[in-house]
């Protein structure tokens, strides 16, 4: 691996995003080192920061997020959180500043995401040859319940509590290289190699919804963009149903998919007996649990108890902006995500699901100015 004139901060900042070691220790590293270097590259900025309408939305709504801090009891979510939105700004400012062209980019990407996918396949071989549950009382269970042995190969990793937010990560690199693959820039065989690392996580969400973008993305006979997002909405919509449905029908002992509707059935619940407050401005971020009595797992249930239904909208209009600017290119990183966290949600974002969004809004941006 050459890095004669590469960006040695820009690759070690990127990588840092992913460096999580939740089962080795409290503190994942990733709580040091990313707001060093994020620091760092803002020192390097030459310029001013370049504040697109994204990140002034993303400013407000770290703003809105400081109300959260007085009333959570875990503060992991926001401040993963805050660290994802100051990555999309810090990453976006420095790009603009050096004046990064799309083949520069793309090889310093390739760098990093080569060194993640390293530290990644070591985490699924520890895994996988060492199955394990939690506790013994679910590892029997699991064990003793035809069908549901594989929810023993999920649980060993050391990045996260189990191998659902590998598969998130995962997305994240797959989709970015697939952006620059639609750019010419390809790398057909780091894409399988994540793909595998995908199916091997076992995490139902992540491949069903890398299987449903992907062949959405190269739906050759339809390019407009309104059209992808309403057939992956659909197809998402009938898959999950149909899923649900079918796999609680023959094996009604399956947590997960049955615990969907338990969540649901409780989050009505909660928005019948919580009162205005609790409703428009949330509990607190990471309070789900305590509010529900059970993890959010589900994207909008966790962002609305969390945060209230004037962060979420914040929130949303930040990723509608992100859709706008880049004229819809920004999808190949939201839709995976949005489609995983109907069933698994990582906090509710982290770094590496921003940074990929910077660096495509950046490109597309550039080539707009160079169109004109």
């Amino acid at each position: 691996m050459n890095f004669k004139n590469k960006d040695i901060l820009f690759i070690i900042t990127f990588l840092s995003s992913f460096f999580y070691l939740a089962k080795v220790t409290s503190f994942s590293p990733i709580y040091i080192m990313l707001p060093l270097f994020l620091l760092y590259m803002s020192v390097k900025i030459s310029r001013n920061f370049m504040f697109s309408s994204s990140c002034v939305i993303l400013l407000y709504f770290m703003l809105y997020l400081t109300g959260s801090i007085y009333i959570s009891s875990n503060y992991s979510a926001l401040i993963n959180l805050y660290l994802g939105c100051i990555s999309f700004i810090v990453f976006y400012s420095y790009l603009h500043d050096k004046k990064y062209s799309a083949s520069l980019l793309f090889d310093d990407v390739k760098i990093a995401l080569g060194i993640v996918l390293f530290f990644i396949t070591i985490d699924t071989i520890w895994r996988l040859t060492n199955p394990g549950a939690p506790t013994e009382a679910i590892e029997m269970a699991l064990q003793n319940q035809s069908g549901l042995g594989f929810y023993l190969y999920k649980y060993n990793t050391f990045m996260f509590a189990d191998s659902n937010s590998i598969g998130i990560a995962l997305q994240c690199i797959f989709f970015l290289l697939l952006f620059f693959s639609r750019k010419g820039y390809r790398s057909n065989k780091l894409m399988f190699y994540t793909f595998v690392l995908i199916l091997l996580t076992f995490s139902r969400a992540a491949i069903l919804a890398t299987v449903i973008m992907y062949v959405i993305i190269n739906f050759k006979l339809y390019k407009n963009i309104i059209f992808q997002v309403l057939l992956g909405l659909l197809i998402t919509i009938i898959t999950i149903i149909f899923l649900l449905f079918y796999h609680v029908d023959i094996n009604l002992k399956d947590g997960s998919a049955l615990s969907k509707f338990y969540i649901l059935d409780v989050f009505y619940n909660y928005l019948l007996n919580s009162n205005a407050l609790q409703l428009l401005f949330g509990c607190g971020g990471g309070e789900t649990k305590n509010v529900l009595g059970i993890y959010g797992h589900i994207s909008f249930v966790t962002s609305i108890v969390d945060i209230g239904l004037f962060g979420t909208i914040i929130y949303a209009i930040f990723f509608i902006v992100s859709v706008l600017k880049t004229k819809g290119e920004s999808l190949i990183i939201i839709l995976p995500i949005a489609i995983s966290s109907l069933s698994y949600v990582l906090y509710l974002g982290v770094a590496f699901m921003f940074i990929p969004l910077a660096i495509i809004e950046y490109i597309k941006i550039k080539e707009n100015q160079n169109e004109e």
